[in-house]
């Protein structure tokens, strides 16, 4: 059986891990979502900042990606994609590079901006998760109450966590009330994707057809439940 922690994350860096860029007249506007995708933690939590089988550089402009769970069966560690709870923003302007200048000639002319507005998470930002280790891990190295990683090779993402033991109820036909994996899910119904990636795709709500539920205390008096479906294959 595998150890269950929730985890109470704090960041320390300027987290750029995971923007949107949007198009603007006078910028490229770069945007934090409010979801952290799970690959890259569940890499840090298994001592890596990368993946050591497939490197930091692409191949051919394409960067390769295992499945979270995969990761999960190899190291022992899995991390559910980490929700922004409170996001301290700040913003860079930087050069657009590679960005260039389209025009195009004739009444009108339309001209690429030059430049980037990165909207970024602060340290005092906050996040939150829950994090499974294998039995042979947890019996064999197991995980300290408190914790800092780093993940992404140059998004200066480091996080500090505060793990808590808990011991979740597996449920049937349950609202999810956290995002997920949908790689690494079993199957879960109505959801919506809120961040696209190569490593799996990362949905909101929907109704898991089996669901880990456990709740955790915010503030003095105030409990919220947080459901998350099942893993494929647990």
């Amino acid at each position: 059986m595998p150890y269950f922690y929730h985890a109470d994350i704090r960041v320390d860096g300027l987290l750029w891990y995971h923007t949107r860029a949007l198009p603007s007249t006078q910028f490229y506007i770069s945007q934090p979502y409010p979801v952290i995708h799970n690959y890259g933690l569940t890499l840090a939590l298994a001592g890596f900042i990368v993946d050591p089988d497939m490197g930091y550089a692409s191949l051919f402009n394409l960067t390769r990606y295992k499945r979270p769970l995969e990761l999960y069966y190899r190291y022992g560690v899995y991390a559910y994609p980490p929700l922004v709870v409170k996001a301290l923003l700040g913003e860079v302007l930087m050069a657009a590079m590679n960005e260039g200048i389209a025009t195009l000639r004739g009444r009108s002319r339309l001209a690429y901006p030059l430049f980037t507005k990165n909207t970024i998470l602060m340290p005092g930002s906050q996040l939150r998760t829950l994090i499974i280790v294998s039995e042979d891990r947890a019996e064999d190295v197991g995980l300290p109450r408190k914790l800092v990683v780093r993940i992404g090779a140059k998004r200066g993402g480091v996080l500090r966590l505060r793990l808590q033991r808990v011991e979740p109820e597996f449920v049937e036909n349950a609202v999810v009330s956290h995002p997920f994996n949908l790689l690494d899910s079993v199957r879960v119904d109505e959801y919506t994707v809120i961040l696209p990636h190569p490593a799996g795709d990362i949905g909101v709500f929907g109704r898991a057809s089996e669901a880990l539920e456990y709740e955790i205390r915010v503030g003095r008096t105030r409990r919220v439940k947080v459901t998350v479906p099942v893993l494929e294959g647990m």
